[in-house]
């Protein structure tokens, strides 16, 4: 892998990562939103009385290596990782997984892989809701369950994403593969899918 195609942030990408900070910043340390955010704070305020008598941890990360083993975010041995945007355990071993989301509404399953590295790496975790937060669209939130139960199937779709990845590495075989992102987020200048593309 080259890498030699640098990731360049859009205004989408820089206030996202804008307000994950300043809810991170709320919930941490109990900095105030600034007034362009300031609708965010009864949203901190649900999540805080709905983690009355739990605990709630903001940017959660998550990493294991190939055997389940929980590492460092940074450590080059991880496998998997996932960062959470909220977390709350409850003692009766639910827990809450909450998602910011700052750009059009496009569901995917990133809260069931968060939600299978949170049954892997916390035992004592036995049913998890999750909750994609639309703010820009004001869509209604896109909730699932899981429990204990969902797990292999979980860990059986999630090492077939990697198998796949880990043949596309052994074989320097990454076939072009349009999605929504391309035309915006893309730098490639040598995929047509690409916004980046340049004929010739």
């Amino acid at each position: 892998v080259l890498r030699d195609i640098q990731f360049v942030d859009s205004p989408a990408t820089v206030l996202g990562s804008r307000v994950h900070d300043a809810f991170d910043a709320r919930f941490k340390t109990g900095e105030p939103f600034i007034e362009e955010f300031a609708h965010y704070e009864e949203q901190a305020k649900g999540f805080e009385k709905a983690a009355e008598g739990a605990k709630l941890l903001s940017e959660y990360e998550l990493v294991i290596d190939r055997d389940g083993n929980r590492l460092a975010w940074d450590n080059p041995e991880a496998y998997m990782r996932g960062r959470i945007d909220v977390a709350i355990f409850y003692p009766d071993g639910r827990m809450l997984i909450a998602d910011h989301k700052t750009g059009s509404r496009r569901v995917s399953d990133e809260l069931e892989f968060f939600s299978m590295l949170s049954f892997k790496l916390h035992p004592e975790v036995t049913k998890i809701k999750t909750m994609f937060l639309w703010y820009k669209t004001g869509d209604k939130p896109d909730v699932k369950f899981y429990t204990r139960e969902d797990l292999p199937a979980m860990e059986a779709k999630f090492a077939e994403k990697c198998l796949k990845i880990e043949q596309a590495l052994e074989y320097d075989k990454f076939p072009k593969r349009k999605s929504g992102l391309c035309k915006n987020y893309c730098g490639s200048p040598t995929c047509n899918y690409s916004g980046s593309f340049k004929k010739g």
